[in-house]
């Protein structure tokens, strides 16, 4: 789709804003037909909208941070409405309908991946389908449709690093740090201008992240970081070194892994370093910290906290929430 082609598309439905945000959730984050209409009232927030997991074996919702031109085309759907009524009001059949006739007044198909004028980049692969999205307030990059990491138009990171700052305690000068999950390296470059390590290892598994990150987030790897291109479980199993601390941030289409529930995995965690820091996408009353709280403790860790992101006023909304472990050294 060319811009003018968007552009005409966009045009089409100023006056309703029904097919515009139709348009911009079928553009900009790639939504089913299915999706769209499995919407309720309730499943939009100012910052966020929930979508039902189109990925077999996926259960449960994907928050989706909304930029703020789908968030106000959605504003006027939710206007009085109570939260279980249908967003919009309409069958899968009748969706795919009215998304036909939009792309075929400007003579294209619905694109896959996405042509939204706030997309910088896009690529498709194994891994996921990769966007670089720019708006008002900074610089996403988002996988199928979770973020992967942002850098504000203040410069800050994402708020969820922020919290690694709990390390500052737990760590000597100088420390020797593994990251799981390297995303665009947003969160990479904070430990390395807050901690200075003597030894930064990050494990990401997409090679697009990389490029990615240089090309758009200016990351380049500081002297002591070194980028493991592999499966993150498998490194921690099989490498032999130790670090001061590890942190893990890494999540699929649903909002977060259970790895930490895998006694294996927990306990090869806890060989590698006397702290773990880990970001968690889930509620603060689900089953899975407490899950997470005694598989570690197994482990061998004998203290296991949680920090929220929101308060607990947001306790049964999915929300980053970091769990710290340590254990005697």
């Amino acid at each position: 789709m060319t811009p003018d082609q968007l552009r005409d598309l966009r045009l089409s439905c100023a006056d309703r804003p029904a097919h515009a945000a139709l348009v911009e959730l079928t553009l900009l984050y790639e939504a089913t037909a299915g999706q769209i209409a499995a919407l309720t009232v309730g499943d939009v927030r100012p910052t966020a909208v929930n979508f039902v997991s189109s990925r077999p074996g996926v259960s449960g919702k994907t928050a989706v941070r909304l930029v703020p031109d789908v968030a106000a085309r959605l504003a006027p759907l939710t206007a009085d409405q109570p939260p279980t009524a249908s967003l919009f009001d309409a069958s899968v059949a009748e969706i795919d309908a009215a998304l036909a006739d939009l792309f075929e007044h400007v003579g294209a198909t619905p694109p896959r991946p996405s042509g939204a004028e706030s997309v910088l980049y896009m690529d498709a692969s194994e891994f996921g389908v990769l966007r670089v999205v720019r708006d008002e307030l900074g610089l996403w990059a988002m996988t199928d449709v979770l973020p992967q990491g942002v850098v504000y138009a203040s410069g800050e990171p994402p708020a969820h690093v922020f919290l690694w700052t709990y390390l500052d305690a737990l760590v000597p000068q100088n420390p020797r740090i593994l990251l799981l999950g390297g995303g665009v390296f947003v969160g990479a470059q904070f430990l390395e201008e807050r901690l200075e390590p003597d030894r930064l290892d990050v494990v990401e598994i997409d090679p697009r992240c990389p490029r990615v990150a240089e090309m758009y987030f200016g990351y380049r790897p500081g002297p002591t970081t070194e980028i493991h291109r592999t499966d993150a479980k498998r490194f921690v199993r099989e490498v032999d070194l130790t670090w001061d601390a590890v942190i893990q941030d890494v999540a699929d289409a649903s909002g977060t892994l259970d790895w930490l529930t895998e006694p294996e995995h927990a306990a090869a965690v806890a060989a590698r370093a006397p702290v773990l820091l880990a970001n968690l996408i889930t509620s603060l009353d689900s089953p899975l910290l407490e899950e997470v709280g005694r598989t570690l403790t197994a482990a061998g860790f004998t203290e296991v906290r949680r920090v929220p992101l929101r308060t607990w006023v947001d306790r049964d909304r999915a929300q980053n929430i970091l769990v710290i472990a340590t254990r005697p050294v």
